[in-house]
């Protein structure tokens, strides 16, 4: 596992879910000045420790070529956030005349924070900083995400059990000093809609023999 200082480029050529999540990190990025990466969607990793037990772990990676990064909690940022992508997909048809042409899309969707607060704002009482946090990452969330080519909807918020907002990892392996003040995670579930664009020919063609 690597904690080095990771890139977190967007994905060229994106299309769908991807295209989307680029354009949700470019709005963070710009509108939340104490954070400072915004990764994309993130990878399930997957190891075995000293006993044999398989661990899971979120990660991401610049490109294909490079060493992955891990992105459980650590102290490397002050603030960092990445995105869950939960099962299923659903498609959405409004219209049965057109279905066979264009698809509209509902992912449910995680977007993980983690912050440490002292390095944020060492001046304030961390509770007061948490929740300027809070309400700093819920403006974001809530205006600007609605230009057309998708919709972002919060759901549900969890920042209190730091297992709920890992959920589907395991943070066992996570040092217990990372799991408390001056340290706080948010997770905030949310239904993205999308429709993909006008018609166009497959990426990839099959080769005739």
């Amino acid at each position: 596992m690597t904690y080095y200082d990771a890139k977190s480029p967007n994905v060229t050529n994106a299309k769908l879910l991807e295209k989307s999540v680029n354009s949700i990190r470019t709005i963070m990025e710009a509108d939340l000045s104490w954070l400072d990466k915004a990764f994309g969607v993130a990878y399930r990793g997957q190891r075995k420790d000293v006993t044999g037990k398989t661990i899971i772990f979120p990660e991401t990676y610049e490109n294909n070529k490079d060493d992955r990064y891990v992105l459980f909690p650590n102290d490397k940022y002050k603030a960092y956030s990445f995105v869950d992508v939960l099962d299923p997909v659903e498609f959405i048809y409004q219209d049965e005349a057109v279905k066979s042409i264009y698809h509209a899309f509902k992912y449910n969707i995680a977007i993980i924070i983690y912050c440490n607060l002292n390095r944020i704002d060492n001046t304030n009482d961390l509770r007061s900083v948490q929740a300027n946090i809070e309400q700093d990452i819920i403006n974001c969330l809530a205006r600007g995400m609605d230009a057309g080519k998708f919709i972002l909807k919060l759901k549900t918020k969890y920042n209190r059990d730091i297992s709920k907002i890992f959920e589907g990892y395991d943070i066992s392996k996570v040092g217990e000093q990372f799991l408390a003040q001056p340290y706080c995670g948010f997770r905030f579930e949310c239904e993205l809609y999308l429709r993909e664009g006008c018609y166009s020919a497959n990426t990839y063609i099959k080769t005739k023999y």
